[in-house]
């Protein structure tokens, strides 16, 4: 063996790349050291079988399909196989192969093999976890509450919902501090519970890029993101819940005091009567009497108008529209609050701009003007006057009922409609009521086609002012029926 021959079977045996050739009858002459590794056969063993024995059944075909492309002379640059070793592994190969051809005829091939199967294992490791990023990324766009993820405070993703919730783009958000979506009294709180990373759910408010801010459930935990320690938050807003619970505080408050107060009342009557502490036919016995039917009568109010609103809300009621004159309404009601007013010496005037008559149900009118006139009077500063002024405006009939009292401040005034709104909701309210009122008079209104509002000033000696405006013309608001 002279000196080239011998550094090229150093070369050959170095190689990393599996190598072999084959004679003229296709038998192995030559594996070198790589092979011998991948496949665990000697020469000795490997000459022994056919080419074919060491590819899977599955490849045999194509296998033999690449052998005779080869003896033909024409080279093969890149094919694939999965060979089996002798320890039953398969090692996935891509390789190549050349005939060697002398003067038409073949003497044999040279082949070379690069084991693959491991690169084939992280690709598919990938694959998967491409298609695995590409599911969480389906899901968590499609969901309502917001994901993010983050690692030391910084964002790293976060999906559409999250973006919905605070008005910001994902390029916007990503690479930034996520406690900058945190309300500033709570963000140095929430931060550390961020940079110690574990378990917690939570109620936060955060805050948006414009300023305004929203009530949400944090439920955060430590997860491995890309190799690396990460939090992955799922944020759900709460601001509606947090809104119906404390409706339903308010509620529980409002009609809790309406009825404890006259049951108090009624039992405390009655126990008198029971116990004979006051005679039967005494004039005391009448009062008390009169108290617990007085008491009863405010129970039931308060029952009918929680059945009305629901009914009136859910267009149940008929309204029996006829011709009403404006005034003659305003002074019918004006007539069954004079004791009323009396009691908070207050006193009730009626002013006429432009008298008019319009289509609407009486009773329901009524109904609407004592709620309105009744709070006035209760809200009025003792001595001064409650106002119900009447005009007309384009094809409507106004009239609006004006008292001198606190005043509602403006951030109070879009509450007051609303069911059960007190704004003094403590038990301890000074004017008694159910917060349903409001509520049942712009329901009626509404249901006549109109429309109903309040203006005023928060200060002493302030004037507020509630109106209502009613169509004139019963064709305005359509059918009368609403069932």
């Amino acid at each position: 063996m002279d000196v080239g021959e011998r550094w090229w079977r150093i070369l050959l045996e170095r190689a990393s790349e599996m190598l072999c050739a084959t004679g003229p009858n296709g038998e192995l002459v030559y594996v070198n050291a790589a092979w011998q590794r991948a496949l665990g056969y000697t020469l000795a063993e490997a000459s022994a079988m056919r080419p074919t024995d060491f590819v899977v059944p599955e490849d045999r075909e194509r296998y033999v399909r690449v052998a005779r492309a080869v003896i033909t002379g024409d080279p093969v640059e890149d094919f694939e196989a999965t060979l089996v070793a002798k320890d039953g592994r398969r090692v996935l190969c891509r390789g190549w192969a050349i005939a060697d051809i002398v003067d038409g005829v073949y003497r044999g091939s040279v082949a070379g093999y690069r084991d693959c199967t491991a690169e084939r294992a992280v690709h598919g490791v990938m694959v998967e976890l491409a298609q695995s990023e590409a599911r969480f990324r389906r899901l968590s766009d499609a969901s309502t509450d917001g994901v993010v993820i983050s690692r030391n405070g910084i964002v790293l993703e976060v999906n559409a919902a999250w973006c919905r919730m605070f008005g910001v783009s994902e390029q916007a958000v990503v690479g930034k501090l996520g406690e900058e979506y945190i309300a500033l009294p709570e963000r140095d709180a929430v931060r550390r519970l961020m940079l110690e990373n574990r378990p917690l759910t939570h109620l936060v408010t955060l805050l948006r890029p414009d300023g305004t801010t929203f009530e949400a459930e944090i439920s955060g935990r430590p997860i491995d993101y890309g190799g690396l320690a990460a939090r992955i938050s799922i944020i759900r807003d709460v601001s509606a819940w947090m809104r119906v619970n404390r409706l339903k505080n308010e509620f529980v408050s409002t009609v809790s005091h309406e009825l404890r107060t006259p049951l108090t009342a009624i039992h405390g009557s009655l126990k008198l009567l029971e116990s004979g502490a006051v005679p039967a036919t005494s004039p005391q016995a009448a009062q008390l009497v009169t108290m617990a039917r007085a008491n009863s009568e405010r129970l039931v109010r308060l029952i009918n108008d929680m059945l009305d609103l629901d009914k009136i809300e859910a267009g149940r009621v008929e309204l029996r529209r006829q011709p009403l004159v404006a005034s003659e309404v305003v002074r019918v009601t004006l007539d069954g609050l004079t004791a009323m007013a009396a009691e908070h010496r207050v006193v009730l005037v009626s002013r006429v701009v432009d008298d008019t008559t319009f289509n609407a149900d009486r009773d329901r009118m009524v109904q609407v003007l004592t709620n309105l006139i009744s709070n006035a009077i209760k809200f009025a500063t003792a001595g001064s006057e409650v106002r119900a002024v009447i005009s007309r405006v384009g094809g409507v009939v106004r009239i609006a009922v004006t008292n001198v009292g606190e005043g509602i401040a403006s951030t109070d005034l879009p509450r007051l409609f609303a069911r059960f709104q007190q704004l003094d909701g403590s038990d301890a309210r000074r004017h008694g009521g159910t917060g349903l009122g409001l509520a049942i008079a712009k329901a009626i209104v509404e249901q006549h086609g109109g429309r109903i509002g309040v203006e005023s000033e928060r200060r002493a000696g302030g004037e507020t002012t509630f109106w209502i405006e009613v169509p004139i013309s019963r064709s305005s608001f359509g059918a009368h029926v609403m069932a």
